[in-house]
């Protein structure tokens, strides 16, 4: 299941850009941060198997000073979307030629990962910027995936696609 990112960017003490996004101005300095996320791939689901089918992948949240008046820190909130499945209580990746397996993905302490509604939670954490002005600090979450056991889905290729939305 590709996990694709969407930026935003909103105020925060000083403007942030994030890679391919938009630059939010207003501040004399600036900090420079990319969102990247390897997809989350389940391999084969076996219907027969007992017990869920879990996996996980990282999202990296980047960003370096291109000022000596930019903050020594970046926190962040990362809120992910309910998919195809349109809701966070019954996220579902859509099967070719047709079908659907049910699935859902976890914060790395055990809560639903979604924007902080329906009963959902977003993840954050903090970049720590370092002391030499252009170098790259980084932070790493997992996103935890489980496919809950007993469904039995058409023979095929099952995928989504999940929107990946950073707050600073």
């Amino acid at each position: 299941m590709p996990l694709t990112s969407a930026r935003r960017c909103l105020p925060w003490r000083r403007s942030l850009t994030l890679v391919v996004s938009t630059l939010c101005g207003g501040a004399q300095a600036a900090v420079t941060c990319l969102l990247s996320a390897s997809p989350l791939s389940f391999g084969t689901y076996d219907a027969t198997r007992l017990t869920p089918t879990a996996a996980s992948a990282p999202i990296s949240v980047s960003c370096r000073a291109t000022s000596l008046l930019d903050p020594l820190t970046v926190p962040f909130q990362v809120a992910l979307g309910a998919g195809q499945g349109g809701s966070y209580a019954a996220q579902a990746m859509l099967g070719n030629p047709s079908g659907r397996l049910n699935y859902g993905l976890f914060t790395p302490l055990g809560a639903r990962w979604g924007n902080g509604s329906d009963g959902t939670s977003t993840a954050g954490g903090v970049v720590l910027l370092p002391a030499l002005l252009g170098s790259l600090g980084a932070s790493l979450l997992t996103v935890n995936g489980v496919i809950p056991a007993g469904q039995r889905p058409f023979a095929g290729t099952y995928s989504d696609a999940v929107t990946i939305t950073v707050e600073f």
